[in-house]
């Protein structure tokens, strides 16, 4: 089996991901444990998770657990893996579980791609809909200090107690794990107006993209014989070819006008008149 991790950090059982991508006939992959078989609990994950289908098999792919084994538990958990969890078995939380498992107080956020049955909690989670609460116990082993931003995790002393932060986490706003809508204008046969995300491909009016996204917002006539009047993102006026990284829903428009050419031909001659 091949597995190819992106890792930022990690401390106490507890994974901060960007990427995992793993391939091979028997896949089982978690944001933070891919086969559990004890208890995963106080923790989150973020990034996307992919298994690749080899000899037709798929794979198991969670959130947060890939496969959960039986008398094994999954507890105070919070998925966020907004970019994707694809797989032949997946969910918010845990790809498969169980029976006689321990299963509590987990959730997900809303915006995951895919169709999720948020009726089956042990798969799935509940919605994660208060952005400024978090099911992590004990708190004490986190910071809340910055709320516009995820938590991140104290060092365990001996003694049990947390103080120190442990060093290199990630900083990670919350508007970066929130889609926005990017709706622009087509003009009409006067010029073209194109929206990618940089290192991506051009989407379309109505795409939505996470938070924290730089777009290459570009507006180009069709022909000398047009010009670039006005680019404006959510009504300011814009440079095109240049940059805007997302934090809410965009609107944007550009109008071109043509080019009138003035050709002035003098006479043969010239009258003079002298009074």
């Amino acid at each position: 089996m091949e597995l190819r991790k992106s890792f930022q950090w990690k401390s106490s059982g507890l994974l901060y991901n960007r990427n995992i991508l793993s391939t091979g006939k028997q896949n089982r992959v978690g944001g933070i444990v891919g086969n559990n078989a004890n208890t995963v609990k106080n923790c989150y994950a973020t990034g996307k998770l992919e298994t690749v289908n080899i000899e037709g098999r798929g794979g198991y792919v969670g959130g947060i657990v890939g496969v959960n084994n039986a008398n094994c538990s999954v507890e105070n958990c919070l998925g966020l893996n907004v970019s994707g969890i694809i797989g032949t078995s997946t969910g918010r939380v845990i790809g498969y579980t169980y029976s006689s498992t321990a299963i509590t107080n987990n959730y997900a956020h809303p915006e995951i791609p895919g169709s999720w049955d948020t009726s089956n909690a042990n798969k799935n989670g509940s919605d994660w809909e208060n952005k400024q609460t978090y099911p992590f116990s004990p708190s004490d082993a986190w910071d809340f200090s910055d709320n516009t931003k995820l938590p991140k995790l104290k060092k365990i002393n001996d003694d049990g107690s947390h103080a120190d932060m442990v060093a290199n986490q990630p900083e990670i706003p919350l508007l970066n794990l929130q889609y926005f809508t990017i709706t622009f204008d087509t003009p009409d046969n006067n010029g073209t107006l194109t929206v990618t995300p940089v290192n991506g491909n051009a989407i379309a009016t109505g795409d939505k993209v996470l938070g924290g996204t730089a777009l290459t917002i570009t507006a180009q006539p069709n022909d000398n014989t047009y010009q670039l009047d006005q680019l404006l993102v959510n009504g300011t006026t814009f440079t095109s070819g240049e940059n805007w990284t997302v934090s809410g829903d965009i609107n944007i428009s550009a109008t071109f006008s043509k080019n009138y050419a003035v050709t002035i031909t003098p006479p043969d001659k010239w009258n003079h008149y002298c009074c």
